[in-house]
C-alpha cells in the first residue's frame, strides 16, 4: 500500500499543481487589465487603509500571474504552494469577515468586484471553492515532488552517483554508500534552495514593478472630448444635501459621498464629468450628501467634516461648489493622514471662484458642520447607507462602478 502510494503521489502532485497554475493564471490575468476596477473590489472589504489597498490592488495580480507561472512550469514548487498557502488563507479571512459584518460585495477573485446588490453574494460558494484550492496547495507543500516539473532539471544539474547500499558486503562500504547519497542529497538540495531563493527575489522583484506600472495605468486620462461646464443653479446645503440642476431636470441623482474616501475619489476621475453632464443636458438633478464617515481616519482632525463644511461653504457663493468639489478630489488626501488644512480648503475655494473673505468666515466657523452631521447621521439610521460611494437614482441604488448604469437609470425613469 505505501509503495502504491508513494508511486501514485508524484502524479497527482502534479495534476494539483497544473490546476492550482491555471487558477492562479487566470486570477490574475483577469484583474490585471483594469486596476481600478481591482482596488474598488479590494476597499469594498473596508478592512485596509488605503495604502495598503493601492499596493495589494497593484501588485497582488503580477503575483498570482508569478505564482501561476511557477506553478505550472513546477519550478519552486514548495515556494509557489507556500505563497498559495498564504493568499488563501488571507482570502478566506477576508471574505468570512465580509460575510460577517453583512456586507454585500463579490470577492473580486477574478475581476470584477465590489459591492453588489443585496442577495447576490455568493459566500457560500466563494469560501468552498477557496478551501477545495487551499487543499490542493496544502498537499503540494507537504509533498512538493512532482512529474514532469522544471524541479526535476534543477536536481538533473547536480552531477551524481548511482550506488546502492544494499548491495556492499561490508559494514564499511555500505557506510561509504550511503555517505555519498547523503552527500548527493545535499548538493540537490542546495541547489533547490539556491533556485527557490532566486524565484522568491524574482517574484518580490516583478510584483514591485507590477505594482508600479498598474498604479501608472490607473491615472485615468482626461476625457478626449471636454464635458461643456455646467452653469447652472446650485442650492445652499440643505436637507437634501447641495443640489444642482435645472427646474426643467425631472429625475434626481442622490450621491453620497465622504472627501477622506479613497474610492470616491475613484468614482469622481472616473465617472464625474459623466455625471455632472446629466446635469448640464438638463436632464437631472445631482443631490451631493457629503458625509463625514472617515472623521475617524484623519488623526483627529476631523477632515471629512471640514472638507464637507468648506463644501457648503462654497455652495453658499453658487458655481464655485462645482469646481471646489472637482479640487478636493483631485487633492485628494490619503487615509490615515491629517487631510488638508483649513488654509488649504479656503485656497482650494478662492481657485473654485469664492469670494476669499465671505469663504473665510465660513469655514473657520465650521457653518455648516452640524449640518454635515445631521446627513451622516439620517444617512445611517433613516436611508440606510453603508458606504460611500452610494448612487441612488429614484431611490434604487445604483452599480456605480460604470457611469453607464447610472445614466441608463436617469434615461429609464425620465417618464416617470
Amino acid at each position: 500500500m505505501q509503495a502504491r502510494w508513494t508511486a501514485v503521489r508524484p502524479w497527482l502532485g502534479s495534476a494539483a499543481r497544473v490546476a492550482l497554475g491555471v487558477v492562479w493564471l487566470w486570477a490574475g490575468l483577469s484583474k490585471v487589465g483594469d486596476p481600478g476596477q481591482f482596488l474598488v473590489a479590494v476597499n469594498a472589504y473596508q478592512l485596509l487603509p488605503d495604502w495598503l489597498a493601492r499596493l495589494m490592488a497593484y501588485g497582488l495580480p503580477v503575483l498570482e500571474i508569478g505564482v501561476g507561472v511557477l506553478l505550472i512550469v513546477g519550478l519552486a514548487t514548495r515556494l509557489a504552494a507556500a505563497i498559495s498557502v498564504a493568499l488563501l488563507v488571507i482570502f478566506e479571512i477576508g471574505v468570512i469577515s465580509a460575510a460577517a459584518r453583512g456586507l454585500s460585495i463579490d470577492c473580486g477573485c477574478f475581476g470584477s468586484g465590489g459591492t453588489v446588490a443585496a442577495g447576490n453574494t455568493r459566500y457560500t460558494q466563494e469560501i468552498l471553492r477557496d478551501l477545495g484550492l487551499l487543499i490542493l496547495a496544502g498537499f503540494l507543500l507537504w509533498w512538493p515532488a512532482t512529474r514532469y516539473a522544471a524541479d526535476e532539471a534543477v536536481a538533473a544539474t547536480v552531477t551524481t552517483t548511482a550506488v546502492n547500499p544494499g548491495t556492499r558486503r561490508t559494514r564499511a562500504a555500505r557506510e561509504r554508500a550511503e555517505a555519498l547519497l547523503a552527500r548527493q542529497r545535499q548538493q540537490v538540495q542546495r541547489r533547490t534552495r539556491l533556485v527557490t531563493a532566486l524565484m522568491a527575489v524574482l517574484l518580490v522583484a516583478v510584483s514591485g514593478v507590477g505594482a508600479a506600472v498598474q498604479a501608472n495605468r490607473n491615472r485615468v486620462p482626461a476625457p478626449a472630448t471636454p464635458v461643456a461646464a455646467y452653469t447652472g443653479p446650485v442650492s445652499p446645503a440643505g436637507a437634501d444635501g447641495i443640489v444642482l440642476g435645472y427646474p426643467d431636470a425631472k429625475v434626481t441623482v442622490d450621491l453620497y459621498e465622504d472627501f477622506m474616501c479613497p474610492i470616491c475619489g475613484l468614482f469622481e476621475t472616473r465617472s464625474g464629468a459623466e455625471i455632472l453632464a446629466l446635469a448640464t443636458q438638463h436632464k437631472a438633478k445631482l443631490a451631493y450628501h457629503m458625509l463625514n464617515f472617515l472623521d475617524e481616519s484623519s488623526k483627529g482632525t476631523a477632515y471629512s467634516t471640514r472638507a464637507a463644511n468648506a463644501a457648503a461653504c462654497t455652495a453658499d457663493q453658487g458655481l464655485p461648489f462645482v469646481k471646489f468639489h472637482e479640487l478636493l478630489y483631485a487633492h485628494q488626501p490619503k487615509e490615515q493622514s491629517t487631510g488638508l488644512t483649513d488654509d488649504q480648503l479656503i485656497a482650494y475655494g478662492v481657485e473654485a471662484g469664492a469670494n476669499r473673505a465671505t469663504l473665510t468666515t465660513c469655514v473657520q466657523s465650521g457653518k455648516h458642520a452640524l449640518w454635515t452631521q445631521q446627513l451622516t447621521q439620517e444617512a445611517f439610521t433613516t436611508t440606510h447607507i453603508e458606504g460611500t460611494p452610494t448612487v441612488r437614482v429614484a431611490n434604487q441604488t445604483i452599480d456605480w462602478q460604470n457611469a453607464q448604469n447610472i445614466i441608463d437609470a436617469v434615461n429609464a425613469n425620465q417618464g416617470s
